[in-house]
């Protein structure tokens, strides 16, 4: 691999991206469109959002199971997109779309 596109790989970093809700009491939109989806954080390499992916994933999980089920308030949303967030490359195509 040559210099240059060595330089270009190192560019690329990795947001990590929860889906949009339909409305403020959901449900969770995971069929939007990237271009659509929040970022939460942005990373150097993919490792590291994997990582904090993991630990908000088993955060959201805790919280879900404390809860009674028919509970619908705004952390329980927030919970359910974290439980469908991702670790998208910057560089995606599908961050273009609408």
């Amino acid at each position: 691999m040559s210099p240059r596109h060595i330089g270009a790989l190192s560019l690329i970093g990795w947001y990590l991206m929860v889906p949009p809700l339909a409305s403020k009491n959901g449900p969770v939109v995971r069929e939007a469109p990237l271009g659509k989806w929040d970022t939460l954080s942005v990373f150097d390499a993919a490792a590291d959002c994997q990582t904090r992916l993991e630990a908000i994933q088993d955060s959201a999980v805790g919280r879900i199971k404390a809860h009674p089920v028919g509970e619908v308030s705004p952390q329980r949303l927030r919970d359910l997109q974290l439980l469908s967030a991702e670790c998208i490359a910057t560089d995606d195509p599908r961050l273009k779309s609408n």
